[in-house]
């Protein structure tokens, strides 16, 4: 194996959201790609947010949430939660595992106290 050659981890609708391809990334989520697709231990949704968070620190722009405002559109969860100790998650082993409601962080009524 050559030491320079590195292999692409992404699948395309993850390596639209890395490049922030707003149109191929809808073109494949139109072709029918899952909004929830997991690749490299993230779902397509933390992929989107961490590239938007990083791409503002870097510029020291607003965030622009383009990415996360398609993959909503299309259907992608919020909730879900990736198992990183499954062993099949390679890159390109596509596994989705929903989270559980009992999971998720309480909700406490917002007392308007600042």
């Amino acid at each position: 194996m050559d030491a320079l050659k590195i292999e692409n981890p992404w699948t395309p609708a993850h390596q639209a959201v890395e490049l922030s391809d707003h149109a191929t990334l809808t073109r494949i989520l139109d072709e029918g790609a899952d909004a929830d697709e997991v690749c490299s231990q993230m779902t397509l949704l933390m992929h989107a947010i961490d590239r938007e968070v990083d791409v503002a620190n870097q510029s020291g722009e607003p965030i622009d949430s383009a990415l996360t405002a398609i993959l909503l559109a299309y259907g992608a969860d919020p909730h879900l939660v990736v198992n990183a100790t499954a062993p099949t998650m390679q890159p390109h082993a596509h596994v989705r595992v929903k989270s559980s409601p009992s999971l998720w962080p309480r909700r406490t009524a917002w007392s308007g106290a600042v």
